[in-house]
Parts: structure tokens; sequence; C-alpha cells
């Protein structure tokens, strides 16, 4: 079965929606990470393998799926965030959907979901992370050992937030700044426990930790290497099930 989708631009940027042959009434927006990207014909996740066989199976079951390129790098900048929310309203508007929407992110893409828990909370109804960036502190002290990698994040950050190299420490990476505060966004994290580029330990852990101290849990499940994204299919159908008992007050 191909994968129906439709193309088109929000805020100078491409967009895609994919559309399940049988609807279920439920959409889920995706957020990917670092390699994420949308362009006028195709995506990332049409291109590789497993990701184009993850957005298959949740269109088999009924999923209507939406994303953007966010503008590249975004970093969970105030635009991608924009971005989001006019994509969002957009797909309500053209398809017949129910209002209170599933988020998948990735990587990166965690830190545009945080910033979306607020933004659009009463519009969220779950939300999934897979080997999240959770702390964009956190994040850039821990490339700061590395000369090469610290100045490409600079530059990116520097690119996303639209402001001076010299002005990104003071401006966008705030020590304690990163969950201001608690909501209670039901919330399912994997996170592989060798993944380098954001330490579960750093990140998903202590995020944890912090959602329980405001008497919001999440649930966080640590696996091994060579798990696909795809080979969370069934347990993420499974999660997103609990909360599509309720149309119109999910929380």
């Amino acid at each position: 079965m191909g994968v129906c989708e439709r193309f088109f631009c929000i805020h100078e940027q491409w967009s895609v929606v994919h559309l399940p042959e049988k609807p279920n009434g439920f959409a889920i927006l995706l957020i990917g990470d670092i390699n994420h990207f949308v362009n006028e014909k195709t995506s990332l996740w049409l291109q590789h393998p497993e990701r184009f066989k993850f957005i298959n199976t949740l269109r088999k079951e009924g999923y209507t799926i939406f994303t953007s390129n966010f503008f590249g790098r975004h970093w969970g900048s105030d635009k991608a965030c924009q971005l989001a929310e006019s994509l969002y309203y957009f797909i309500m508007k053209r398809e017949i959907l129910n209002h209170h929407i599933h988020i998948v992110a990735e990587g990166m893409g965690a830190l545009l979901a945080l910033k979306l828990f607020e933004r659009m909370r009463e519009n969220i109804r779950s939300a999934i992370l897979i080997n999240p960036c959770l702390s964009l502190y956190r994040h850039y002290k821990a490339e700061q050992n590395d000369r090469l990698f610290y100045k490409r994040l600079l530059s990116e950050l520097s690119q996303a937030y639209d402001i001076k190299k010299a002005e990104v420490e003071e401006k966008v990476v705030i020590k304690n700044n990163d969950w201001q505060h608690h909501n209670q966004i039901p919330l399912h994290i994997y996170h592989e426990t060798s993944y380098r580029r954001y330490r579960f330990e750093e990140h998903s852990k202590r995020y944890e930790k912090y959602r329980s101290k405001q008497n919001s849990p999440i649930k966080l499940t640590l696996y091994l290497p060579g798990k696909s994204i795809s080979y969370f299919s069934k347990p993420i159908f499974s999660f997103f099930h609990q909360y599509e008992k309720n149309l119109t007050n999910p929380l």
C-alpha cells in the first residue's frame, strides 16, 4: 500500500500530511531530529526504509500524520514553534479530525515538543519521545568538549534563534530554563542506553525525576541498541489508545 501524501508550504517551509485509507479520526504531529527534512517532493521519512515502514504502519492504524521541515535544525526555536501551531490549525481546517492530537518527537524534536506542551496544552492528547534532547543547556555543555561540534552547534543556534553567536549563551542556553512549568501531558519516552548524542542520564532520566517531583509522572523505557523506529509501533499504538477513549477532554 503506497503512501498518499500532500505537500504544501506554510511560513515558507515545506510541510506534508500523510493520509490513511481508513481514517480513525486521530492525528499525529511528527517532529524529527537534526537530519529530519521535508521538501517539495519527499522527506526523510519517505526515503528511509524503516521510517517509511513506520509511517505506513501508522497509516494502516488509521492515523493522519503531519510534519514540516521546521526550518531545519531549529533546536526548539520560537519560529519553529509558531510554525507548528500554524500547521496544526491548517490541518484541522482541512481534514476531519479530533482536535486533540498525539505527538511523536525524536532527538532535537523533543525541544520543540516541550514548548508545544505549554503553548498547545489543550490540543495535545499524548506524546511519545524517542532518544530525546530534553535540555538544550546540557547538550550545549556536552558539545563544548569537542571544538568542531561546539562551533557547529553555536552556528546552528545563532541561525535558529536569529541572534549573534555572542548572544547564544545569554539568550538561549540558560541553565534550568528548559522545564519552567510542569504539565499533565501523558508521555512515554524510549531512550537507547548507549545513545551518545543525547545521553539518557542527562536528558530522559533527569526529566523523569523532574516530572515525578511535580506529581506528573511519565513512562520511561530504556532499550538496548539495534532496534529501529518501526520496532516501537505496537507499544506506541497501545499507549495512544489509552488516551483516545475520551474524545473531548483527554486530560
